[in-house]
């Protein structure tokens, strides 16, 4: 009987390769559920619906999604954000920091300025969702990962 001789190189690009191969599945298991966490984090965060910048120091509204929470309430492009929910607006940060400690379906006192006029919007905080087509491509991003995963995982045990 003959015995194959197996070359200690060979052996140990052999061995290098199946560690690889553990590593790239971990990684690819890792990533993927961290999409899943952030889709999940995302699409429970509170949201007014419009968005807002720093501007000589002050939190000026920029847009306001037509149709949305903001718009209802009457809030336009422009608004200087004093308050949200009793707290100063003192930079964007802060307002989105007192925005995300807001509950999904309540209805939140803004104070702003507009022109001269002090204003108080009542606005409901609605979920923060993402449009049709971000989650179709991100769905098909999912599959070619998995694909993609599925063809150096086969390639890499032949």
């Amino acid at each position: 009987m003959v015995g194959l001789k197996v070359k200690p190189k060979d052996l140990l690009l052999q061995t290098h390769h199946n560690y690889l191969q553990i590593i790239f599945a971990l990684i690819a298991i890792l990533a993927f559920c961290l999409s899943f966490y952030n889709i999940y984090h995302v699409f429970n965060r509170p949201n007014d619906e419009c968005s807002w910048e720093d501007s000589q120091n002050v939190v000026k509204i920029i847009t306001v999604q037509k149709g949305g929470a903001s718009d209802k309430a009457g809030m336009i492009p422009g608004d200087i954000l004093l308050k949200i929910a009793g707290e100063n607006a003192t930079s964007s940060s802060r307002a989105q920091a007192v925005l995300d400690n807001q509950k999904v379906g309540t209805t939140v006192t803004y104070f702003v300025l507009r022109e001269t006029r002090f204003l108080e919007l009542n606005i409901e905080i609605v979920p923060f969702g993402l449009p049709t087509f971000n989650l179709i491509m991100t769905f098909i991003g999912f599959i070619f990962g998995l694909v993609g995963f599925w063809i150096v995982w086969i390639r890499s045990a032949a």
